[in-house]
């Protein structure tokens, strides 16, 4: 690979970025949009940050994975969590006890 290769490669000769670190970065914002978007958008949101969450282990095993996207991943799909517990619990459909104990379960099995 020559020096003027857009890629870049990370210390342990993987990539810096993937197509799936991508599409895991993607589903930050979406965390940040869906409390704030109206109900319908809100499944717009919900099917794309599923779409992501869905492709980008697919795309990590076809193109390789890097360190970032170990990272990424797992903090994506939280944020959005914890966004999507947040409107739960802002509509007081669940009690409190409920929410918190998904969440912390979740933690748990993250730690």
């Amino acid at each position: 690979m020559s020096e003027s290769s857009p890629r870049q490669i990370g210390d342990q000769g993987r990539p810096r970025w993937t197509p799936a670190d991508l599409l895991s970065a993607a589903r930050i914002p979406l965390a940040v949009a869906f409390p704030l978007a109206s109900t319908r958008w809100r499944m717009v949101i919900l099917a794309l940050a599923a779409a992501t969450d869905l492709l980008d282990g697919p795309l990590a095993r076809r193109y390789g994975s890097s360190a970032f996207g170990a990272l990424i991943d797992p903090v994506a799909d939280k944020l959005f969590m914890v966004s999507a517990f947040g409107v739960v619990a802002v509509s007081g459909r669940l009690a409190p006890y409920e929410i918190v104990g998904v969440l912390l379960r979740d933690i748990v099995a993250t730690i």
